[in-house]
């Protein structure tokens, strides 16, 4: 979404005093509140361009699930809303524009899913998503 891997997620009380603290040092993320709890959003953008124009580029989350020794595999099936899980933020300091301060923000790294909900297009998309996609699976191949 926006052009950036994107999760809304759900914090745990823990979760939510790390967040707090991190927004005293500066992090502009929102906390939401629903009656499913705190949630915020975490992302990572394919590229960012630098104030001496070069541009870095980063690798998508990388997702894992626990194979039956326990051990982290690649997750190659879509995740769906309600999965539960850890996810592994890169917290780095940077200048804030036009001042001569810090502030902290967070980027996206991974996320191991613990308890996985399948992914519905019905149940996961929004209405706009839903139209997006529809009739896709119909569809020819096409080159491009």
């Amino acid at each position: 979404q926006f052009g950036k891997w994107s999760a809304k997620v759900y914090l745990t009380p823990e979760s939510l005093e790390v967040v707090r603290d991190l927004q005293l040092k500066g992090l502009k993320n929102r906390l939401r509140k629903d009656d499913d709890g705190y949630n915020c959003t975490i992302s990572c953008p394919p590229s960012k361009d630098t104030k001496t124009g070069k541009t870095i580029t980063f690798t998508a989350p990388t997702v894992l699930m626990k194979d039956e020794e326990g051990k982290p595999v690649p997750l190659t099936v879509p995740v769906g809303n309600g999965s539960k899980g850890v996810a592994k933020l890169e917290v780095y300091e940077h200048a804030v524009p036009n001042s001569t301060s810090k502030a902290v923000a967070w980027r996206w790294k991974s996320l191991l899913v613990e308890e996985l909900v399948p992914f519905t297009p019905t149940k996961d998309f929004n209405e706009d998503e839903l139209k997006a996609a529809s009739g896709l699976a119909d569809q020819k191949e096409q080159l491009f």
